[in-house]
Formats: structure tokens, C-alpha cells, sequence
């Protein structure tokens, strides 16, 4: 089927007694309002013509804006404070048409609000002041438990023993005889040294030695012993050099040392654990004069 041009397309229901599915659709003549009969029974009805029809577009208030370009608009502020007031006006009237019981209830109701927006700021002030306070008594807190241990650190280490040899010197020493020598142990401290165990050795070896050698345990015969506070003990020492001929001599030329090797270990009163390694030498002049050993460059830490 051709439709002529400026045609419409209608769908219109048949009759009640027709079948719903029989639909009729018919060109319409442009101007007469009628529909072309196809086929049974059916009923005219007017088609208004596009070009008739009332276009009702939504008013827009024209003195609440003024075009500034096209498409964008701003609102004049003018009209829109006359809104404002009209509406302020509006509700004044309805506070005044109010009861005295009424207006008590507004007004109670604003206090409340308004001591619940103090209230809340209130706490909030206060919370931040708690957790600044609280950061502050943390910190000082911290400090003062680091003031009080470096405190007792300080104290502690005025207070603790020092143990150390003093002072090396011959007791004898004749060429084809035993050198003896007296190593004197002195507690610096102000407060005695526990559990002493003192470890001396005396050796011959080359003046200056490349490398001292290395104490091994102590004897199971050392028993330890306490050394009061200020107080010194000699401790005798004693080495042949009958068995090596020629030993005095090369001690007498300094190409030998006689070296002395101590290790010193005790505990102070607070009961941490201490070591002493010490090192001293004498060789050539110093034996010939008998003059007091000297401690080495290395060899010689206390903890």
C-alpha cells in the first residue's frame, strides 16, 4: 500500500463488538478530519492538524534573570533579595499569629538547639585540649624515664669497680736464675670487685712483637676472690730462662722482650660482668736498670 504524501498514520479501536486485534489504519486527507474506511465497521474521529495545536511552554520568571551571553544566565540579586524578604515577612506573620504557650515552645526549642551547638564545641575544644595534654604528659613522661636511667647509668659507673694493673716491677732477675716478677692489682672503683680471677703470664718475644698472643682459659686452680674498694694486691710471677741459654743476653740487647699478659676478669656490686686485658713489656735498658715494664700499643681494653 502507498501513502500520499502529508499522511498521517492512526490506529484507531474497532467497535465493541469487533475483534481487539483488528486494527485499522488509514490515510488522512489533509484538512477533512476523517478516516478511509478498510474492511467493517468503524468510528470517524477528528485529527487536528499539527500546525493548530496550543504550545504551552513553562513560564519562566523573567525579572529573576538577565542574559548575559546565549545559554548563560546569573541571577539578579535584586529580585531575588524581594523573594527573600517577602518570605522573612511571611514567617514573622506566622510567629505572630502564634499563642504565648507556642512561642515559649519555639523559643525553647532555639535555646536548645543553640546549648547543644555550644555544647558540642565545648567538647570539641576539650578533646583536642585532653589529647594535647595527654601527648605532653607522655612525652614527659619518656623523658623523664630516659633522665632517670641515663641518671643511674651515670651513677653506676662512678660507683662501679675498676680493676687494672698499677704497676709491673723485678722482684729478680740474675742471668741462669728465675725471673720473678710483681704485678700489683689495683680496684679503682668506689665499691668492690666480685668474683676476681686474675690471669698472668710471662713470655719472651721478639721486641716489638707483631702480635701478642692470646690467653687461654684459666686455671681451674684460680679461685676467685673479692678485692675491696681503693685496695691493691700483688700478685707474684715467675718464668725460668735456664732452659733457653742465651735468653738474658738477647733480653739485655732488647732483640727480646719480656712481656707481661694479664687478663682480669670480676663483677661490680650491680652485677654486670667485667674484663681486663692487659699487656706490658720491658727489654733492653729498662731490664738493665730494673725499671718498672711499660704497657704496649695494643693489647690493653677494659669493659
Amino acid at each position: 500500500m502507498r501513502i500520499a504524501p502529508n499522511t498521517m498514520m492512526a490506529s484507531v479501536p474497532i467497535g465493541l463488538g469487533s475483534n481487539a486485534a483488528d486494527v485499522l489504519r488509514a490515510p488522512r486527507s489533509a484538512g477533512t478530519g476523517e478516516i478511509a474506511k478498510l474492511g467493517g465497521a468503524s468510528r470517524c474521529l477528528p485529527w487536528p492538524d499539527r500546525t493548530t495545536m496550543p504550545v504551552d511552554p513553562m513560564p519562566i520568571p523573567s525579572d529573576l534573570h538577565y542574559t548575559l551571553a546565549p545559554g548563560a544566565q546569573v541571577p539578579q540579586w535584586a529580585a531575588m533579595w524581594e523573594h527573600l524578604s517577602t518570605a522573612f515577612g511571611e514567617t514573622l506573620s506566622a510567629f505572630a499569629r502564634l499563642g504565648p504557650g507556642d512561642m515559649l515552645l519555639v523559643w525553647v526549642a532555639v535555646l536548645l538547639t543553640l546549648l547543644c551547638i555550644l555544647v558540642a564545641r565545648l567538647s570539641r575544644g576539650l578533646s583536642r585540649f585532653t589529647g594535647r595534654q595527654l601527648h605532653l604528659t607522655t612525652s614527659l613522661a619518656d623523658t623523664a624515664l630516659a633522665a632517670g636511667c641515663l641518671q643511674r647509668e651515670m651513677n653506676e659507673r662512678q660507683l662501679r669497680a675498676y680493676v687494672d694493673v698499677a704497676a709491673v716491677s723485678f722482684q729478680r732477675f740474675a742471668p741462669g736464675q728465675e725471673i720473678i716478677v710483681q704485678v700489683e692489682l689495683r680496684n679503682h672503683g668506689l665499691t668492690p670487685a666480685l668474683n676476681l680471677i686474675a690471669q698472668v703470664t710471662l713470655a719472651f718475644l721478639p721486641f716489638p712483637a707483631p702480635d701478642l698472643p692470646v690467653l687461654e682459659a684459666p686455671s681451674p686452680d684460680l679461685l676467685p676472690s673479692v678485692l675491696a674498694a681503693r685496695e691493691s694486691r700483688a700478685v707474684l710471677q715467675g718464668v725460668s730462662i735456664q732452659s733457653t741459654p742465651g735468653t738474658a743476653e738477647r733480653l739485655l740487647t732488647g732483640e727480646l722482650g719480656l712481656y707481661v699478659l694479664g687478663k682480669l676478669t670480676y663483677a661490680d656490686v650491680f652485677g654486670r660482668e667485667h674484663v681486663t686485658t692487659v699487656s706490658m713489656v720491658a727489654s733492653g735498658e729498662r731490664l738493665k736498670g730494673r725499671q718498672p715494664f711499660v704497657r704496649c700499643e695494643a693489647g690493653n681494653q677494659s669493659s
